[in-house]
């Protein structure tokens, strides 16, 4: 890539404008740069390509800037030993509020009495086992079916290949709601590897919705499917990932919606493909996690985000792997401490010490008297 960025530098600087600006030649150049290894240029690529068709020498300009911009030593490198040591998103607000507070109006206690309440179900059995028809009778229909699904799921446990811990499939999925003249949503994918972006891009929308949730909730789906496709790749490649995918949002309503099986909120509207993301969280393939905007490396997927964020994320993109997660755990837990009085707290102590010096000193000098 190194090579190519020098050679591609080099021919449009001393391309024969006065033939014409070689406009598409640029653009096409960038987007296959951007689709190799620089995923963070893809937007601003997708934005110069809008104007193939009616581009002047402005367009032209900006597309070499972009070009001169890249720097030639990056690249994706493969980590084999960075399963298990990605970097855990930013689970909690600089104010304190974790991903159980209150997003959708309801404190921890509230969401946990509502799932209470909820059915759940265990394969194809409900919770109670005391299940009767419309005859007063205990449903040995029902009974029945539940087992011979749990002798399925053991038949199918000894066929099924065990999954290898030297692997680690993690994924970000974002959305930017309404972004062009028809209210079309963006959805944006990251899909790593050991730490290593393996599919990256945007799309989008082919629906238009009413709301962030909606579009979030479209986009998770679609970040399910690029999942599929790469679990496929590896098992031609006979590598097996253990379950659950770990796959992160920014929408609070999303993953409430999506982890919900028994109450569609206000998505009915949306199309049954769109709901996919339901069905596999449901067969514990994969694990929806909540984590800060700030956090959220598919940003760079879906928007121009600002240069400072930019930088951050970009950092993340082409290498997400950091301590162990069980380390990363233990900070988190840090984080979670109140630090309120970080800074009075030797002071305090430090008063309590005078004052306890003060008073040995007054009896000192009472017992001499």
């Amino acid at each position: 890539m190194q090579t190519y960025i020098q050679q591609a530098i080099e021919r449009f600087e001393m391309a024969d404008l006065s033939k014409g600006l070689p406009y598409r030649n640029l653009v096409g150049c960038l987007m296959w740069i951007a689709c190799s290894v620089f995923g963070p240029i893809l937007v601003k690529v997708k934005e110069l390509a809008r104007y193939c068709n009616a581009y002047t020498e402005k367009e032209y300009k900006l597309a070499l800037k972009l070009l001169h911009s890249l720097d030639p030593s990056t690249g994706i490198i493969f980590l084999r030993g960075g399963a298990y040591r990605e970097r855990v998103p930013q689970l909690i607000r600089q104010g304190g509020e974790s991903s159980s507070g209150t997003a959708n109006g309801m404190n921890k206690q509230e969401i946990e009495a509502e799932s209470d309440i909820l059915p759940s179900f265990d394969g194809f059995t409900l919770r109670s086992p005391d299940i009767v028809n419309e005859f007063g009778e205990k449903d040995l229909f029902r009974e029945q079916d539940a087992q011979d699904h749990l002798q399925k799921k053991k038949i199918s446990e000894r066929v099924m290949v065990i999954g290898t811990d030297r692997f680690r499939i993690v994924a970000y999925t974002d959305a930017a709601f309404a972004v062009n003249e028809l209210k079309q949503s963006i959805s944006g994918w990251i899909i790593y590897l050991n730490g290593t972006p393996i599919l990256f891009g945007s799309l989008k929308q082919t629906v238009v919705v009413d709301s962030s949730c909606s579009a979030e909730y479209v986009a998770a789906s679609i970040c399910v499917k690029k999942i599929m496709e790469l679990e496929n790749m590896l098992d031609f490649l006979e590598v097996h990932c253990a379950k659950p995918y770990r796959m992160y949002t920014d929408s609070m309503a999303c993953k409430h919606i999506a982890c919900n099986h028994s109450r569609l909120g206000k998505v009915r509207h949306l199309a049954i493909r769109t709901h996919l993301i339901r069905c596999h969280i449901s067969l514990g393939d994969i694990e929806l996690v909540w984590c800060t905007t700030e956090s959220m490396v598919a940003d760079l997927m879906t928007k121009v985000v600002s240069g400072a964020q930019d930088k951050r994320l970009m950092i993340r993109f082409y290498n997400d792997v950091g301590e162990p997660v069980t380390f990363v755990d233990s900070k988190l837990l840090k984080v979670k401490t109140p630090t309120k009085g970080g800074k009075k707290g030797p002071k305090r102590r430090f008063e309590i010490d005078t004052k306890k010096s003060i008073i040995s000193q007054e009896l000192s000098s009472n017992s001499g008297k």
